[in-house]
């Protein structure tokens, strides 16, 4: 039974916690565990770390639309899983922020699996210096974790671990974002 995490308590300013030292200043989309609400307890998010000069206009998008392009792709030091977010998608403030991931890890495999064992999914944006919310969205989840979790876990079934470190760098250094969204819908249409 999936749980019922949709926000029931209209706007609301949320405090982030001070990012580590090791986060401030990164830019990126991470999925990461959080409690918004006591009473639902921990579920899973999106939180895009950006740039001072640019987080606030994520605050007036409206509609704003997140989309989740998700995949696998072997390299030659093993599987890397990965997201490509689309920010904002359709409108002048659309960004596309990868995410790669372990499918070896199997705190990734909860990860992935308790965002697919949710109804709703937040979307935070902070700005990556202060962590101050510049836009918090609730959607309905509809980005097919599950598929991805599925995909992860019979990816490698059969493999050694490899090293992901040096997998994702191959990713990077190889294979563009346009690449990674062509392969996205290649694996999506064949679930």
């Amino acid at each position: 039974m999936k749980k019922k995490n949709r926000w029931e308590h209209g706007t609301k300013d949320f405090a982030f916690p001070a990012l580590p030292a090791d986060l401030k200043g990164r830019h990126g989309c991470y999925l990461q565990r959080m409690t918004f609400d006591a009473a639902v307890g921990e579920e899973i998010c999106a939180v895009y770390m950006e740039e001072p000069a640019f987080v606030n206009q994520y605050s007036n998008v409206r509609p704003f639309n997140l989309v989740a392009h998700t995949g696998l792709v072997r390299a030659p030091d093993g599987v890397v899983a990965f997201i490509v977010w689309q920010i904002a998608a359709h409108s002048p403030q659309e960004v596309m922020v990868e995410q790669y991931l372990n499918p070896n890890n199997i705190g990734t495999i909860r990860l992935v699996a308790s965002a697919a064992n949710q109804t709703h999914f937040k979307f935070v944006v902070i700005n990556n210096q202060t962590s101050e919310v510049a836009a918090l969205v609730d959607f309905e989840n509809v980005f097919e974790f599950d598929v991805l979790v599925s995909g992860m876990a019979l990816a490698i079934g059969h493999e050694p671990e490899g090293d992901f470190a040096a997998a994702t760098k191959h990713v990077i250094d190889n294979i563009t974002v346009q690449e990674l969204l062509i392969r996205s819908a290649a694996q999506a249409g064949r679930s």
